[in-house]
């Protein structure tokens, strides 16, 4: 449908593409082409559907709008997909790398060794890395959302346990473990230490699935 004002003769799509484009948008917003409401400048579907000239600050905020929700949906996606990650990285590590470096110490530390054994902080860095971003990014994005808000600190914290706990405990003694001489004797100590550290790290688990489903529960409810 068309209609003819003054020297335009535009059809509705037409109109709402020079729209988008800015084409009949003038410095003082106040004039659009000539004209002060964009459904003069076409009739049919703009008539009905009542389209009247938006303001350019209203016009960037819509558009500003529309970039957050999908920077913060993105970051929630890629939130989720980083924990998933640590999830499936940690029980690929409990259930294969463990038993095996921690079969008969210290000679089965080899597995673990940083030049000849399993570059575990090629997986890690980058994953924890990943989570650290994505979490302060959706929580940034979100914040005014106070569900989402709620359930991401949540994540937070569960997120921020695991890793105060692994930098306490976890990772000083792997450090430790491996500058154990490999040709060195076993010793009791020394199986004591392995067998504490194989019990507990099972419990780290938990609490990153803790963040991934109170991560998913955030991206659910803000998709509502």
């Amino acid at each position: 449908m068309r209609a003819r004002t003054g020297n335009c003769f535009l059809d509705y799509e037409t109109c709402m593409e020079c729209f988008e484009r800015g084409k009949y948008r003038s410095r003082t917003t106040s004039q659009y082409h000539g004209l002060t409401d964009l459904s003069a400048l076409c009739s049919g579907k703009a008539a009905k559907s009542q389209l009247l000239a938006i303001p350019e600050s209203k016009y960037h905020a819509a558009k500003f709008g529309e970039v957050n929700a999908m920077v913060a949906q993105w970051s929630l996606i890629l939130l989720c997909y980083s924990i998933a990650a640590a999830i499936g990285g940690g029980l690929y590590e409990h259930i294969v790398l463990t038993p095996m470096w921690s079969k008969s110490p210290p000679s089965s530390f080899s597995i673990i060794q940083p030049t000849t054994g399993v570059p575990l902080q090629r997986f890690w860095i980058p994953v924890h890395a990943s989570i650290t971003l994505f979490i302060i990014l959706s929580l940034v994005m979100t914040w005014s959302d106070m569900t989402v808000r709620r359930l991401l600190l949540v994540a937070l914290v569960s997120y921020i346990l695991m890793r105060v706990w692994s930098f306490l405990f976890f990772i000083p003694e792997l450090l430790a473990f491996q500058k154990v001489p490999l040709n060195s004797a076993p010793s009791a100590e020394l199986a004591a230490r392995v067998s504490k550290w194989t019990f507990w790290t099972w419990f780290r688990e938990p609490l990153d699935i803790i963040s991934f489903l109170f991560s998913l529960l955030a991206l659910y409810w803000l998709r509502r």
